[in-house]
């Protein structure tokens, strides 16, 4: 019986397959780059790079209304999405690995006390294009991550600098795009030679 229907169930299990495909393609949880084994889908990346965008706009009118205008490209904005993501995993990987279960606690208590700013809730949608759960996701985390680390290198005699190059270089890190590469340092842009 099964035997009979066996090409019928086939051909619906690859048209789910492809619909389920689209589906993630479309949404943008499909990987773009790999940092140190943490995959960031594109859908991570183009939510950051709209924020980046839209401070960069920000910036510019502020940079006009005072004449003293700022070109930066797409592309720009894209290889430094990409490499203050690349940064960012790097940090949140070495404070987790040192500070494990009270890491979350840490960023609690630096977080909670900018949460009930209300000007800052107001300044993110204007500045950042985000609501305050994002906002603090993308931003407020890292930096907070950032900030315990410096306290952590400083005991240690390190500067954050020092830290963040040997660690860069030492990165695995991978780009799935033809357009950019990591050069050991920062997100590069392929030449068109």
């Amino acid at each position: 019986m099964f035997i009979k229907y066996k090409p019928y169930i086939l051909f619906l299990i690859f048209i789910a397959v492809g619909i389920v495909a689209i589906w993630i393609v479309s949404v943008g949880y499909y990987p773009i780059a790999s940092i140190n084994g943490n995959l960031i889908s594109a859908r991570t990346f183009w939510r950051t790079y709209e924020a980046g965008s839209q401070y960069v706009k920000n910036i510019a009118t502020v940079s006009m209304e005072e004449n003293e205008p700022i070109n930066i490209s797409v592309i720009q904005i894209k290889q430094s999405v990409l490499t203050q993501i690349v940064e960012n995993v790097i940090i949140k990987d070495a404070v987790e690995k040192e500070l494990g279960d009270d890491l979350k606690n840490m960023l609690q208590e630096k977080i909670d006390i900018l949460e009930k700013d209300s000007d800052l809730q107001d300044a993110t949608k204007k500045i950042y294009g985000l609501n305050f759960s994002d906002f603090r996701e993308m931003i407020l985390a890292p930096l907070a991550r950032q900030e315990i680390l410096i306290g952590r290198l400083f005991l240690k005699n390190q500067t954050i600098n020092d830290w963040m190059k040997e660690m860069k270089t030492n990165a695995k890190v991978k780009i799935f795009s033809s357009q950019f590469y990591w050069d050991g340092n920062e997100v590069r842009v392929e030449s068109d030679d």
